[in-house]
Parts: C-alpha cells; structure tokens; sequence
C-alpha cells in the first residue's frame, strides 16, 4: 500500500487537441450535387505555382477558371 500519496481530481474537461483529434466527418453526399444553370453562376479557379521551368514569358505560375456550365 502506497503512503503519502497526494489525491488527484479527474479534470472534466477534455483539452482542445484531445476534441479534434477525437471528431469524425460525416461521409461525402452521393446524391446529385448542385448544378450552375447560368453562364458564370459558378466559377472554380485553379492557382498553380512555382513551376520549375518558367514559360516563354518568363512566367511560373498559372491561373485556370472553369465555369461550371460547361462541366459535365
């Protein structure tokens, strides 16, 4: 039997890591997602840079927009 030794309270509150390292997401709709039905309703961009090889211009980054209506 152990003397001496001093009484520990349990603490009821969880620290912040412990909460998000415990929190799940809930799965990816399979249902249809929804559609643009206009010419620039939605418009997803793409950054993409630094490229190793500049362009002709001596450019290293690009920018791509998609609009949406003409995604299938």
């Amino acid at each position: 039997m152990m003397i001496d030794l001093p009484c520990l309270k349990q603490n009821s509150e969880a620290c912040e890591r412990c909460l998000l390292g415990k929190q799940h997401r809930l799965p990816f709709s399979t249902g249809k997602a929804w559609r643009a039905k206009d010419l620039l309703e939605l418009i997803h961009t793409d950054i993409y840079g630094p490229m190793r090889t500049s362009s002709l211009h001596n450019n290293m980054y690009f920018i791509l927009f998609i609009d949406m209506i003409f995604r299938e």
